[in-house]
């Protein structure tokens, strides 16, 4: 040996095996990077220094990326299926649809529940799968759609403020000639008026002319049930319908069309929803008479406070069966004989 020769310096071994055909000296360390670069995919290429230069490894390899061909850039591009939510994935399973000819209304053109079913035209909620109905399952919703609520299914009450003004001053009339009208025989006059502007208040099933069911509820508690038929001019439906409140019965109120509901005889200002009667369409609730000082237009077109007797008229209904504006139209034509009740009936 030369004395004055030095040693090589040779890097220790890495762990593991090592390949036969690999170089070992001081070209290792670049031979092995290069292999790795080679056997990595691009994302994987990354220099601990800094961002990789135009000139480096990791250029090259997003340079063959790009250049990839067109058919295997889809190929990995993410398909419109994969995107879809569980419930979306099953309508379309269930209905075998395409979802490329699907419109999505969701975030970055995601495909939603409403969207298959705008598709199907409704058919998809009234025909779940009948492996779900023999088992009792909750068809799946997309989180993104609104809940279907029973609101909808539920009765609706429409309440209306009415001065009895008018009427009182009638009854005062009558009370001087010894005639004491029960105030719930107004209330089912003027229904039997409206009822000429909105037929379909009544159950349109019975046919035959308005057969009122009425329930005026004492301050004891108790309730007294009468079957009221009313006539056409209004006076005489007036007279003839407190003939018949006054008679002593306690009816069955099934062949009742429309049932009315007098709870302020009991005090109670306001009571909602009320009951409807078996196959009916609606019922009509009246409330305790109460006096309120209101602002009044005098002969001169000012306002005057004056003390009027009001109370709350209300029509609980199925909007199934009657629309709201025809509901409202029912109540502000009973509101309208009420408060326009001639200071003489006869006329």
């Amino acid at each position: 040996m030369d004395p004055d020769r030095k040693p090589l310096d040779v890097e220790p071994a890495a762990a593991g095996p090592q390949s036969a055909a690999e170089p070992a000296g001081p070209d290792a360390d670049a031979t092995a990077s290069a292999q790795r670069a080679s056997t990595e995919p691009p994302s994987a290429v990354s220099d601990a220094d800094g961002p990789l230069g135009p000139g480096s490894a990791g250029a090259d390899t997003k340079s063959d990326v790009e250049a990839l061909n067109p058919l295997e850039a889809d190929a990995v591009a993410p398909s419109p299926a994969d995107t879809l939510s569980p419930a979306v994935r099953r309508l379309v399973r269930q209905y075998d649809l395409d979802v490329t000819g699907i419109h999505g209304t969701g975030p970055s053109g995601k495909i939603r529940v409403a969207d298959v079913i705008g598709i199907l035209g409704g058919r998809a909620e009234a025909s779940p799968r009948a492996s779900d109905a023999r088992a009792g399952a909750t068809p799946l919703r997309d989180a993104e759609a609104p809940a279907p609520t029973a609101a909808s299914a539920a009765p609706t009450t429409s309440v209306f403020e009415c001065d009895l003004s008018r009427v009182l001053s009638h009854r005062k009339r009558e009370r001087r000639s010894e005639a004491e009208l029960l105030l719930t025989g107004y209330f089912l006059s003027a229904c039997a008026e409206a009822l000429r502007a909105v037929p379909e208040i009544v159950a349109p099933e019975r046919p035959g002319a308005p057969c009122f069911g009425v329930l005026i509820s004492a301050a004891d508690g108790s309730v007294r049930r009468t079957v009221v038929a009313p006539v056409n001019a209004l006076d005489a439906r007036l007279r003839a319908i407190d003939r018949q409140l006054r008679a002593e019965a306690d009816d069955d109120l099934d062949a009742a069309q429309l049932l009315i509901h007098h709870h302020g005889a009991s005090g109670s200002l306001l009571a909602t929803a009320t009951e409807l009667g078996r196959g009916h369409a609606a019922s009509v609730g009246i409330g305790r008479v109460r006096k309120q000082i209101v602002l009044k237009n005098n002969v001169d077109g000012e306002e005057t406070p004056r003390v009027t007797a009001l109370c709350y008229v209300t029509l609980t209904f199925r909007p199934d069966r009657v629309a709201l504006h025809r509901a409202n139209r029912f109540l502000s034509e009973l509101v309208r004989v009420i408060e326009q009740w001639p200071a003489d009936a006869a006329t």
